[in-house]
């Protein structure tokens, strides 16, 4: 029999868990409504950057997010990556390495 009030540390993980899932859902689904920034999606959604940057890199292993392009921040005013979970967005051939030696290390 599972108790989870006898076990904390068991009903903490659970919870950490869920609200990990949910946080990455709404970060997959804000970026797929409109590409942005990491800054201006944690504004947008109230999820830390920190967090979104870790989502961002488990996407990238996976393949089912892209920086589409480089923007002005709206809120910072920096140049920044514009990141989107839409495919129909994403560049056929990304360049995932510059290579300043001037040969070509795109993908």
């Amino acid at each position: 029999m599972d108790r989870p009030h006898l076990n904390p540390s068991k009903s903490l993980t659970a919870t950490k868990d869920k609200k990990f899932k949910t946080e990455i859902q709404i970060v997959q689904k804000a970026f797929f409504e409109t590409p942005s920034s990491m800054r201006e999606l944690e504004v947008r959604t109230n999820i830390l950057r920190p967090h979104i940057c870790r989502f961002i890199a488990m996407m990238r292993e996976t393949g089912t997010i892209q920086a589409i392009k480089k923007g002005r921040c709206s809120i910072t005013g920096r140049i920044v990556g514009i990141y989107s979970t839409n495919p129909n967005l994403f560049l056929p051939n990304p360049q995932t390495k510059l290579d300043f030696e001037g040969g070509s290390n795109a993908v």
